[in-house]
């Protein structure tokens, strides 16, 4: 009778929340039972809030644990030619940064780059500041060209093919 007059306030909403949270619990390792703190739905949706956030930042941390380890083997990349510095993007908070920043889409490459797949290298002209990204695909222990991303102040945003 509860979930039924509950189901009636708050929609198919409950129901979805209670399931995402009973899931969230079992990801988080924690005792099943801790279900049975929530007395009221706004218990509950405040339980699944925090569970789910404290999930995600486990998860991003891992994430990001991973990126940093899938790289660490091309930081001998990093070099100044001439007047330009190559630098491998070492952590998956500088690839976000990086795709902010030039305004284009490195960031959904991380899980690729996590498997090393690919691997983002950024390129900076040490006078004129202007700014690049290449996209390297890795395979057969060989890296390859494959995007070409440009951003500075004096052109617009363009993706070359490689």
């Amino acid at each position: 009778q509860k979930v039924k007059n509950l189901n009636s306030s708050y929609g198919s909403d409950f129901l979805t929340i209670y399931l995402d949270t009973i899931r969230v619990i079992d990801l988080l390792e924690l005792k099943e039972k801790t279900i049975f703190k929530c007395k009221d739905y706004i218990s509950l949706k405040e339980m699944h809030d925090d569970y789910s956030a404290r999930f995600n930042a486990m998860k991003d941390i891992k994430k990001a644990e991973l990126y940093s380890s899938s790289v660490k083997d091309f930081l001998y990349l990093n070099c100044i030619i001439e007047d330009v510095e190559f630098e491998v993007v070492s952590t998956s908070e500088r690839l976000n940064l990086e795709g902010l920043k030039m305004q284009h889409c490195i960031y959904t490459y991380l899980n690729r780059i996590c498997e090393k797949r690919y691997l983002a290298i950024n390129a900076t002209h040490l006078i004129t500041k202007e700014m690049a990204t290449a996209l390297l695909i890795y395979s057969n222990r060989q890296l390859y060209s494959y995007l070409f991303f440009i951003y500075s102040s004096r052109y617009s945003k363009r993706k070359l093919p490689h």
